[in-house]
C-alpha cells in the first residue's frame, strides 16, 4: 500500500524519541484515586472530567488507567499525581473512557497503564508538553475527547483527536448516567488548541494495525477488518488499500453482502455497526436498533433467514438474532463464558461462517453449528473431552482443531485433529513438530499445511498424503497467522505485537511470499539512525 509521506509526524518522533519506559522523577510523589462523580459527587473547587483514548496497536488493548500530574508551583519537588479508572471496561477492545474527579489546578498527561499485559506507557516531558495542559476550574465540567495512540515502528506517538472532540454522543448511548454529568455547558480543558503539528491521528489512519477476518471476495480481491475503523482491501494484483469510516472505533469483522444498499458489512467495538454502498469507498452507520452495547466479534445471516451477530461484553460472549439488520430488534440465542479458570487458564472463543449458516467453539471442548435455514443446533466434541487451543477453519467446511488434555497444557502434550465429514469422526494427524503450535490446516487442493519450530527455524510444513510424511515449504515466523483463501492463495498476518505489522501474500501454495502491506516508516527508520550516529 502507498500512502503519504507525513514528514511532520516523522520529524517529531525523531526529537521526542518516545518509549514505553518509566519516568525517573526527582523528590517524592502523592497519589490520589480520582473519585467517581456517581458516588462521590465535586466539591465546591472540584471538576468532573471527561476523556476517551483509542490505541491503533496490538501490544496493548483498552488502557485501564490514566495517570494526570498536577502543575506545582516553581520549587515544589512533590510530584501530585492524580489516576483516572476506565468506566466502561469489556465494552471495547481498543478504546477506554475515564472519568473523574479533579481539584482545581492545571495538569499534564502522565502515565497509561494496561493491567492485563502490565505493561504502561509513561510520557516523557517533551510529548508532555506537545500534548498540552489541562485546566481544571472548580464547578466547570470538562470534555478533553479523544487522544490516539499509535506505533511509529517500534516506538510510540501519543497525540489529540481532531476527528472527536467530545464524548457526549459516545456516553449518551453506553453511560446515560454519566452523561448528565455533563449536560449543559462543558470546557474542552485544554489550554491551548491542538497544535498544528500534531498529525498522530493523520499518521495512525495512514497504518491501520490488524487484519481480522480476511475475506476472498468471487473477483479475487480480499478485505479485512482494522483497527480505527478500518476495512483493508486487497486487489487481485496485490495492491492494498483502505475504506475508512466517520468513526475511531476497531473493527473485528467484515462480511461481504450483495444487497441494494451494501457490498460489505463491517462490526466492532462499542457495538458498531457499518455498511460499505456498492462501489463506495467510505463505510456509512446502520440503525443498530436495540442491539446491546458490547465487541461485536462476528456477523452472519441474511434477510431471508435472519441476521446474527456475537456479542462480547465484560466475560461472556452472546450470540444475538434479528430478523432484520437495520434498525433491528436483538433476540439472545445462546451465551458461553470466557472468564478465564484458576484451573484452565484462559477460556477462548472462535466463532465462523458456515455453508448453512455459523458454527462456533469454546475453549471446554465443544463446537456448535448452526442451520440458519432450519434453526437447527449440532454439537461436537472435542476427541477424548480435551480442551480446545485452537480452532482453524478453512475453505470447504474443513477444520482443524489443536487441543490439551486439560489444565491449559500444550506444546508436545497437544493433540492435532481435523474433521473428516465423509466419516463424521476426527482424524488425528502426526506432526514432525515435535512442539505443537497451531492446528493442521487443509489447502482447497487437499495438502495439509502445518506451522511449527518453536525451539529450530520457525517453518510451515506440507503434506500431501494425510500427515504421513512432511516436507517444508518456507521459514514462517510464529508471531503471525496463517489464513487461506478459497483460491489457494495464502495470508501470512502479522500479530504486531512489538508495534510492527505486515501482511505477507503466497500465490504458490507457501512455498514463497510477498510482503505486501506494512506500517513500517523507512524514512523514520532511517532519520532514528541517522541521530544515533552524530
Amino acid at each position: 500500500m502507498t500512502t503519504t509521506p507525513l514528514a511532520a509526524v516523522r520529524r517529531l518522533f525523531i526529537r521526542l524519541g518516545l518509549v514505553a519506559v518509566a519516568i525517573v522523577a526527582s523528590g517524592c510523589a502523592t497519589t490520589t484515586q480520582a473519585p467517581d462523580p456517581l458516588t462521590t459527587p465535586p466539591k465546591p473547587g472540584e471538576s468532573n472530567v471527561v476523556i476517551s483514548i483509542t490505541t491503533n496497536t496490538a501490544q496493548v488493548g483498552a488502557f485501564d488507567t490514566l495517570v494526570l500530574s498536577r502543575i506545582q508551583p516553581a520549587g515544589q519537588t512533590i510530584t501530585d499525581n492524580h489516576v483516572l479508572n476506565q468506566i466502561l471496561p469489556g465494552l471495547a477492545r481498543d478504546t477506554s473512557v475515564f472519568i473523574g474527579v479533579l481539584p482545581e489546578g492545571d495538569y499534564e498527561f502522565s502515565t497509561l497503564r494496561h493491567n492485563a499485559s502490565r505493561q504502561f506507557l509513561a510520557l516523557g516531558t517533551e510529548q508532555r508538553k506537545r500534548l498540552g495542559r489541562v485546566a481544571v476550574r472548580g464547578g466547570e465540567p470538562i470534555d478533553l475527547g479523544r487522544l490516539i495512540v499509535t506505533p511509529v515502528n517500534t516506538r510510540v506517538l501519543v497525540g489529540r483527536s481532531a476527528r472527536i472532540e467530545s464524548n457526549t454522543a459516545l456516553l449518551r448511548r453506553f453511560a446515560p448516567a454519566y452523561a448528565r454529568l455533563f449536560d449543559g455547558p462543558v470546557a474542552s480543558g485544554w489550554t491551548l488548541p491542538r497544535p498544528a503539528d500534531d498529525r498522530t491521528e493523520e499518521y495512525a489512519l495512514q497504518r491501520p494495525v490488524g487484519a481480522a477476518s480476511p475475506r476472498e471476495l468471487p473477483d479475487g480481491q480480499v478485505v479485512a477488518a482494522s483497527r480505527l475503523g478500518t476495512v483493508l482491501q486487497r486487489s487481485s494484483s496485490g495492491v492494498w488499500r483502505l475504506l475508512s469510516s466517520d468513526d475511531l472505533n476497531a473493527l473485528m469483522y467484515v462480511m461481504p453482502v450483495t444487497r441494494p444498499d451494501a457490498s460489505l458489512i463491517a462490526v466492532g467495538e462499542f457495538s458498531t455497526l457499518l455498511r460499505l454502498p456498492p462501489g463506495g469507498t467510505q463505510l456509512v452507520p446502520i440503525d443498530t436498533g436495540d442491539l446491546p452495547p458490547g465487541n461485536l466479534l462476528f456477523i452472519g445471516g441474511n434477510d431471508q433467514t435472519g441476521w446474527y451477530v456475537a456479542q462480547q461484553s465484560g466475560p461472556h460472549v452472546t450470540l444475538l438474532r434479528s430478523d432484520k439488520l437495520e434498525a433491528g430488534r436483538w433476540q439472545k440465542v445462546r451465551q458461553e463464558s470466557v472468564a478465564a479458570s484458576f484451573w484452565s487458564g484462559a477460556n477462548s472463543f472462535w466463532i465462523w461462517q458456515t455453508e448453512r449458516g455459523l458454527a462456533y467453539a469454546v475453549s471446554e471442548g465443544s463446537i456448535h453449528d448452526l442451520d440458519t435455514t432450519t434453526g437447527r443446533w449440532t454439537v461436537r466434541k472435542a476427541p477424548s473431552d480435551h480442551r480446545l487451543l485452537n480452532v482453524a477453519p478453512d475453505p470447504g467446511g474443513k477444520l482443524g482443531i489443536l487441543t490439551s488434555p486439560g489444565g491449559g497444557f500444550g506444546g508436545v502434550f497437544a493433540g492435532t485433529w481435523i474433521w473428516n465429514d465423509a466419516q463424521s469422526a476426527w482424524v488425528e494427524i502426526k506432526t514432525d513438530f515435535k512442539v505443537k503450535v497451531a492446528p493442521p490446516r487443509q489447502t482447497p487442493v487437499g495438502d495439509m499445511i502445518m506451522i511449527g519450530g518453536v525451539f529450530s527455524t520457525p517453518e510451515l510444513h506440507a503434506s500431501k498424503d494425510e500427515g504421513k510424511n512432511w516436507q517444508k515449504l518456507a521459514d514462517f515466523a510464529l508471531d503471525q497467522s496463517l489464513v487461506i483463501l478459497p483460491s489457494g492463495n495464502m495470508l501470512g498476518v502479522a500479530l504486531g505485537q512489538y508495534g510492527l505489522f505486515g501482511i505477507r501474500h503466497s500465490a504458490d501454495q507457501g512455498m514463497t511470499w510477498k510482503l505486501e502491506y506494512s506500517n513500517f516508516d523507512r524514512a523514520a527508520y532511517d532519520a532514528e539512525e541517522a541521530r544515533k550516529k552524530k
